[in-house]
């Protein structure tokens, strides 16, 4: 995949994701566990600027008390956190 290519993926991955954001912050690693449960707003699109483009998509968030993350589709995405959650519960 050139690397224009993989822009254009993560452009569409962007879209895709977007139509699926869950309402409260999950996650399946151990930095943020406190903040599972908590809801949280969008404040951008993290860009190549912010983060290696193999990392992409991502998302700045910030929960109700201001603190700001980046966060990964399995943190926000509904049909992601899914996915991961199925895989923990049939370990």
């Amino acid at each position: 995949m050139t690397i224009e290519e993989e822009r254009e993926f993560v452009a569409k991955c962007f879209e895709e994701y977007e139509k699926d954001i869950v309402k409260t912050f999950w996650t399946p690693y151990t930095d943020y566990r406190d903040r599972i449960g908590q809801k949280f707003e969008i404040v951008r699109r993290l860009t190549e600027e912010d983060v290696d483009l193999e990392c992409l998509p991502m998302w700045r968030i910030r929960f109700k008390d201001g603190k700001e993350i980046d966060a990964y589709p399995e943190e926000i995405v509904s049909s992601e956190v899914e996915s991961i959650k199925n895989r923990y519960l049939n370990l």
